[in-house]
């Protein structure tokens, strides 16, 4: 069974230029939202008590396979090309691999985080085509 992939990022922005930072990572939450592997991709800022803002990625993909297809898409290049420049320090990036898949967990019919996973996952499948029968959440 593949495993999910995690991936952690964090972007110190140069001073002056946080908001700019904060425009290009704006820009890659719909596409990348909209990539079938992509499960959870969420942007969070964190002010330090000097004043100084930090912006981290809280990224999760279906599989290794996801995560690559990701990471060869035209925005990303881009993205990556864009934000370089404005940093202070290169992306911290961490990428991890899960040792269970809670998403996919069989059986439970109590709502959970897992299930706009699944409901993320379900609204991505139907747009490219794709039919889901199962009784968790195919209806």
């Amino acid at each position: 069974m593949n495993m999910p992939i995690l991936v952690f990022a964090s972007f110190q922005p140069k001073d002056g230029q946080e908001q700019a930072v904060k425009d290009i990572l704006m820009d890659m939450v719909p596409a990348t939202r909209a990539e079938l592997g992509n499960q959870l991709y969420e942007l969070s800022q964190q002010k330090s008590l000097t004043g100084d803002v930090s912006y981290h990625l809280f990224e999760k993909y279906a599989d290794s396979e996801a995560l690559a297809t990701h990471k060869a898409s035209d925005y990303y290049q881009d993205y990556r090309k864009r934000i370089e420049p404005l940093l202070k320090e290169p992306i911290a990036v961490k990428v991890l691999q899960a040792l269970e898949n809670s998403s996919n967990v069989a059986g439970s019919n109590n709502s959970s985080p897992n299930d706009v996973y699944l409901y993320n996952d379900r609204q991505k499948a139907n747009k490219a085509g794709h039919t889901c029968t199962c009784s968790k959440h195919g209806k």
